[in-house]
Parts: C-alpha cells; sequence; structure tokens
C-alpha cells in the first residue's frame, strides 16, 4: 500500500508478476506513472526475475525485457535479456515493461513449459557493478528466425551481428572458443570490427586479446568477427552492453 498525503495514496512501487510458455507468444508487462509515486518524476530501476514452475528438465528459459522510460510522451527504450535474473535504472515521468520468451534452444518435451516473470519497479538507482545489463546477440541476419547461437565462422569466414537500434547498447562482449576442443587458436587471426551504414571499418579490435565489454561506436550499425585461421572454425556468442 501506498502513503497517503493530503488524502491521496502515493505509491512507493509496481510490480507485477505472469507466466510465460517456452517459445511460445505471450507477454508480462507492467505500466507505472510516477506522477502517483510519492518523489514523482526522476530515477527509478526495475528488476526482473525468472522462476520455473515447476522446474522441467531440458528446459533453461530465457526471456528478453523491452523497457520504455517517457518523459512528456517521448519515448527512450532500453532491451535487455533477463535470464537469471537483472536490474536497469532510468529517468522518466512514467516506465513501461513488456517481456517475451525469447529461449534460444531447449528440448522437446520442455516447449511450452511454464515459468514466472516477475517485474518490480521502484525509486533509485541500480547498484553499481562491473558489467552492465545484457542483451544476448543473435548472429544470423539471413534467417533470423532460425536463432542459432553461438554461430560457426569457417577458416577464412566471419560472423556479422547486426547492433540493435533503439535498444541502448553502448558495448559488445564476444566470446570466443575453437569448435574443436583442445584447437588451439591464434589471438592475433581473430578480428572483431564495427562498420557503419556506408560499409566503413570505425572501430576494430583482436577480442581474443582485449577481451570483456568494449564500447561500441555510436555510427556503427554491424558487428562483424572475422576467422582468420587457416583451417580451425570458431564458435562465436555475443553478448551487447546496454545502458542502465
Amino acid at each position: 500500500m501506498g502513503e497517503l498525503v493530503d488524502g491521496k495514496e502515493l505509491k512507493n512501487g509496481w510490480q507485477q508478476s505472469g507466466t510465460l510458455r517456452i517459445q511460445q507468444a505471450g507477454r508480462v508487462m507492467v505500466s507505472a506513472d510516477f506522477s502517483k509515486a510519492r518523489y514523482g518524476a526522476g530515477m527509478y530501476t526495475c528488476q526482473l526475475a525468472i522462476t520455473q514452475k515447476p522446474h522441467v528438465d531440458g528446459a533453461n528459459p530465457d526471456a528478453t525485457a523491452t523497457i520504455s522510460w517517457m518523459v512528456e510522451g517521448a519515448q527512450v527504450h532500453r532491451q535487455v535479456s533477463v535470464g537469471n535474473g537483472v536490474s536497469v535504472s532510468g529517468t522518466g515521468q512514467a516506465c513501461n515493461i513488456i517481456v517475451e520468451d525469447t529461449t534460444l534452444f531447449t528440448s522437446v518435451p520442455a516447449v511450452g513449459a511454464e515459468y514466472v516473470v516477475t517485474i518490480t519497479v521502484a525509486p533509485g538507482t541500480r547498484a553499481g557493478r562491473a558489467f552492465p545489463p545484457i542483451l544476448r546477440g543473435v548472429a544470423d541476419v539471413v534467417q533470423p528466425s532460425a536463432r542459432l547461437w553461438p554461430k560457426v565462422a569457417a577458416a577464412g569466414g566471419s560472423v556479422r551481428f547486426v547492433i540493435p537500434e533503439n535498444a541502448g547498447v553502448i558495448s559488445v562482449d564476444p566470446q570466443i572458443v575453437a569448435d574443436v576442443f583442445g584447437t588451439v587458436l591464434d589471438p592475433y587471426k581473430i578480428l572483431a570490427y564495427t562498420r557503419d551504414a556506408f560499409g566503413n571499418i570505425n572501430k576494430a579490435w583482436y577480442p581474443l586479446i582485449d577481451v570483456g565489454f568494449v564500447p561500441v561506436v555510436p555510427a556503427g550499425v554491424e558487428l562483424f568477427i572475422e576467422n582468420r585461421m587457416a583451417a580451425a572454425e570458431i564458435r562465436v556468442a555475443i553478448e551487447w552492453g546496454i545502458d542502465g
């Protein structure tokens, strides 16, 4: 229950729980109007969590949250992977959150298995952490419905990731391993680079040397991971770092 001020109840927070099903359509939503909050417009944090009910063998549910912060009708969006839980901070007069299932891989018996998504919104900022909220990257831009993750890059080949628009992407963490266990990769033959809308390379680095999150150039629209090994194939997965 909120606080009574001049006979009017002012909310201290918002919450919503709902059920999603693995690899099936559905959404859990919450809308928070901060004009009805004790502190009005300002800095708020939304927290999201997943709980299976009950646990199903082979099920590994994942969901993506779209968070919209609003000021005078203008909206700024953030997208994050919920996974085992995530928190995101932002400023605004109101906030809308929509969570949908985006589970990539699961065993056949687990398709349709239910899990609970819980959303809370309250005043304050996200606790300082070494890593930002993340959004799982999907590499297959030719057939996005295939949702391949991780992606295999053949020797002499590359993998392309489109940088999500209007999602708050500020950095990226490429994760690269040899496709065949025990193969030694030359860190100077695995190259990462971003390109702008005109195809110009605007940032390049060696992801096996400069490990961890790397800032994304604002003009970048796509990321490539290039495999310059003579024979070895690599598996590539990425996580976008999200502002918040």
